[in-house]
């Protein structure tokens, strides 16, 4: 995901002539959003198949492989990409927000990784605010996206079902006003995991470049 986000990235930047017009936060968001479709190629299946291996427990499945294997041999390959659609609605939004938000709280931030060792904490809040804000955000249309790969291979279920199912059940309400320990609990584990995944790159690349910059002064 990271490397599409930043190769998507240059991409986008060399569409600008004037170096304020790149790396901004829309730009970030624009590649977060090819990230996020690239994703869904790889997270449908995958969470198809977990999901399936979750709740068909009289199927008993040895593993993800054995469970690939079922579905293709009885359905075929095409019920692979079962939720695939639901799953392209919750990955575009959900990656382009992430780099998007990042890239925007570092900029509040005014980050300077040049300016002291202190401006390294800036990546891990930054990285832990735009895990919890994607998360949240996109939180509805993945309770949809489950429902929808949780039921029999052979059920067809529109989004728009999924979505009145999920309505009805109205724990959704509760989630999205932070009334259930759940959801408080999940944000907060968004927060330090992102949190770590950001500030941890941040801290990697910076020692990639001095690296670089040392080992150009030598030469």
């Amino acid at each position: 995901a990271f490397y599409v986000e930043h190769s998507s990235l240059q991409k986008i930047n060399s569409l600008y002539e004037k170096d304020e017009d790149k790396d901004t936060a829309l730009n970030h968001t624009f590649a977060g959003a090819i990230s996020g479709a690239t994703q869904a190629f790889i997270n449908g299946p995958t969470e198809l198949i977990k999901t399936q291996m979750q709740v068909r427990l009289d199927k008993n499945y040895k593993n993800s492989l054995a469970c690939a294997k079922h579905i293709v041999k009885r359905h075929g390959v095409s019920k692979l990409s079962k939720g695939l659609g639901v799953t392209f609605l919750r990955e575009v939004p959900a990656f382009g927000i992430y780099f998007g938000m990042h890239h925007l709280a570092l900029d509040l931030m005014e980050y300077d990784p040049d300016e002291s060792k202190w401006e390294e904490v800036k990546p891990f809040l930054s990285g832990g605010l735009a895990g919890m804000t994607s998360w949240y955000i996109n939180y509805p249309i993945d309770c949809i996206k489950t429902r929808m790969q949780s039921v029999p291979i052979t059920e067809n279920y529109t989004i728009r079902r999924g979505y009145e199912i999920v309505r009805d059940e109205g724990n959704w309400k509760y989630d999205m006003a932070l009334r259930t320990s759940g959801m408080r609990a999940t944000l907060i584990r968004a927060f330090i995991c992102n949190s770590v995944t950001f500030g941890t790159l941040s801290i990697f690349l910076k020692s990639v470049d001095a690296y670089k910059r040392k080992k150009q002064g030598q030469s």
